[in-house]
């Protein structure tokens, strides 16, 4: 129906009758009103607008915006809690790749194909591990067949296929159920599936749900260590656990074995000032003394430092000799000129390094010997 279907052709005025039949009796009333002189006075034609604009014409804007509106209101998720939120962007039992991760993953941020054909504009495949039409976030972790393997066969025995479709409502439910413990491995999970996924998708091979179990396993069992070792071992040191004038706080440690070809272990981890765990790690690395296997301790936790580009960092140690070098008592070569090379590294590296203040401090029985080295920016 036109405007110039309900007018009188001879008078160009409107045609009450045909009001009151498309509009009823108040509807044409407030026609007539409005438009006494009916709608096609001075030659004035129907004509086609775009009802998302003000001024009724088309553009490739109006378009997009339209089409955009629609969309997130298709796909609006479910609205999170502050306090969900909060338990997991400040849960210090994840690490922060896995508190990033589940924050994409309630935020509909991961890139499945369901977003990269929206995003990309490009058809759809599916779900690249089982063949289904459409793989959203919610399918990738949960409702995939080989993902709700992991979950039933894991400890928690979760059946997902009772869990709701969108991963908002799925972790406002797991937040409100599971414990600290529990939690840490409901995340140390959907980690791993979405990784181990990933590396099926990019690099080829097939989905191991045992191996997603391990890795998983594997990865809780390391925070635990880590977290252990800066809650045992310096569990009472001669200053503050976290050194408050800076920004974050480094335990290194290295452990000799006396063998025949000689062998170590270091381990180094970093804390900020809240108490949050930022980065661990441990290796094996050929030594040849107690003061070289703490100073690759402290090569290796340097360079993290300078990864994660920290503007501030304490480290503790409890190597005195090392302490010492560093702060120019004794000469490597008096000590041990075997870790010449990495002494010199390390103060290479702090020459270029992003630190603007660095710290050394050594853990004795009865006092605490520090050495500051204050780097130009």
């Amino acid at each position: 129906m036109t405007l110039k279907d309900l007018t009188d052709n001879a008078t160009g005025r409107w045609d009450v009758s045909k009001l009151i039949t498309a509009f009823g009796f108040h509807g044409a009333l407030f026609l007539a009103i409005t438009f006494p002189d009916g709608p096609l006075l001075n030659d004035r034609q129907d004509r086609l607008v775009f009802t998302t604009t003000n001024n009724g014409a088309f553009s490739l804007k109006s378009a997009y915006h339209l089409l955009s509106t629609e969309h997130q209101q298709a796909s609006q998720p479910a609205q999170l809690s502050k306090e969900v939120l909060n338990t997991i962007w400040h849960n210090t039992g994840l690490l922060p790749k896995v508190r990033l991760f589940l924050w994409k993953l309630v935020k509909h941020a991961l890139p499945v194909d369901q977003l990269l054909a929206t995003r990309l504009r490009r058809q759809k495949h599916g779900c690249f591990l089982y063949g289904d039409p459409n793989e959203d976030v919610t399918h990738v972790i949960f409702k995939c067949h080989l993902a709700r393997r992991v979950w039933l066969t894991s400890s928690l025995g979760i059946r997902t296929d009772a869990l709701p479709n969108d991963t908002a409502a799925v972790m406002a439910q797991v937040t409100a159920h599971l414990d600290e413990q529990q939690l840490q491995l409901f995340a140390s999970l959907a980690w791993n599936i979405w990784k181990h996924r990933c590396k099926v998708v990019y690099e080829g091979g097939t989905f191991d749900f045992r191996r997603v179990l391990s890795m998983a396993g594997h990865m809780l069992q390391n925070v635990n260590m880590a977290r252990s070792l800066y809650s045992n071992r310096y569990k009472q040191p001669t200053r503050s656990l976290l050194v408050q004038d800076f920004d974050f706080t480094g335990f290194v440690d290295g452990s000799w074995v006396s063998t025949g070809k000689g062998g170590s272990g270091w381990a180094y981890v970093l804390i900020d000032k809240m108490g949050n765990l930022i980065e661990f790690a441990c290796g094996d690395e050929a030594s040849a003394s107690p003061i070289h296997s703490e100073t690759l301790a402290l090569k290796h936790a340097i360079n993290a430092a300078k990864r994660h580009r920290f503007t501030s960092c304490s480290f503790l140690t409890d190597c005195k000799l090392l302490h010492q070098v560093m702060v120019g008592e004794l000469s490597v070569e008096s000590v041990d000129w075997r870790c010449f090379h990495e002494i010199l590294d390390i103060k290479c590296s702090l020459q270029d390094t992003v630190l603007i203040k660095f710290q050394l401090e050594c853990t004795g029985k009865n006092k605490t010997q520090i050495i500051e080295l204050n780097i130009e920016d």
